[in-house]
This record gives C-alpha cells, structure tokens and sequence, in this order.
C-alpha cells in the first residue's frame, strides 16, 4: 500500500471555519463543496487553523464562521 495515496474524500464531513474564533450564538453562513468536483475540505481546515495562529487574531474579534458543507453528497 503507498503512503502517497491521497486519502478518499469523506463527502459527509462537514466543518465551521472561524478564523480567529467564532462569535457564540450566531448561525455561521453555509457554504457548498461539491464531492464530485473533488472538494478538499481538509484544505480548507488547514487554511483555518493557519488564520487562527495569525497574531492579529488578539486584536481581530470574532468571526460568524462559515460551515462547509458537501451540498451534492448530503442531498437526499
């Protein structure tokens, strides 16, 4: 088995990016991913978790987030 192999994507994965945080009690905005155009969601976690350790974030405030969701796989 190569370790290269990129892993499947896990199409029912959802996830909230928020930056440097998100705000308590606010609906983050939804935003689609398509599964079958090859979406990376976990691109899009290391993007986040990069912005958290930015040290403007201490200044920055909170986010209302975005939740990234596959829309084409978690259709019925």
């Amino acid at each position: 088995m190569s370790h290269c192999a990129k892993a499947p994507l896990d199409c029912t994965a959802t996830y909230v990016a928020c930056g440097c945080g998100c705000c308590g009690g606010v609906e983050p905005e939804v935003k689609c991913l398509s599964c079958a155009k090859g979406d990376d969601l976990q691109a899009l976690i290391q993007k986040d978790e990069e912005a958290r350790r930015d040290p403007q974030c201490a200044v920055m405030g909170c986010s209302t987030g975005t939740k990234y969701v596959y829309c084409d796989a978690n259709s019925p």
